[in-house]
C-alpha cells in the first residue's frame, strides 16, 4: 500500500514538472471551489487531484473494485474539462472535498462496464 501511495505521489510530481503550470489559487476556498478554479486556470493542483483518483482507481481495479472505467485513449486535459463541466453543473457540491467530486465526475462519465 505504501508503495502505491509513493507511485501516485511520484505521478503527481511528474505532472507538475511536465505541465509546468504555476498559477496561484486562493487556499482558503472550499475544496471543490478551489478545484474548479484551479482546473479553469489549468494548474498543477487540478491535474494532481485527477491523477490521484485515476491512479487510485487503477489500483482498486487490480483488486477487483471498479469506480470508473476510463478508456486508454483519454488524455488528462479531457478529464480536466469533464471535472470543470461537472462542477459548473453542480454548484451545490462545491463545498465537498475535491477528491469526492473528481470520483463522481469520472464515474458518471466513464461508468464501469461490469
Amino acid at each position: 500500500m505504501e508503495r502505491s501511495i509513493q507511485k501516485i505521489c511520484c505521478l503527481a510530481v511528474a505532472a507538475f514538472v511536465i505541465l509546468g503550470r504555476t498559477v496561484t489559487v486562493a487556499d482558503d476556498l472550499p475544496g471543490s471551489t478551489k478545484l474548479l478554479q484551479s482546473c479553469i486556470a489549468n494548474t498543477e493542483y487540478c491535474y494532481a487531484q485527477i491523477l490521484v483518483e485515476w491512479k487510485g482507481n487503477e489500483r482498486l481495479r487490480a483488486e477487483g473494485i471498479c469506480l470508473f472505467d476510463i478508456p486508454a485513449d483519454v488524455q488528462l486535459p479531457e478529464l480536466r474539462d469533464l471535472v470543470v463541466a461537472y462542477l459548473q453543473d453542480h454548484p451545490e457540491y462545491r463545498d465537498a472535498d475535491a477528491s469526492s467530486n473528481v470520483r463522481v465526475a469520472l464515474s458518471q462519465a466513464y461508468p464501469c462496464s461490469d
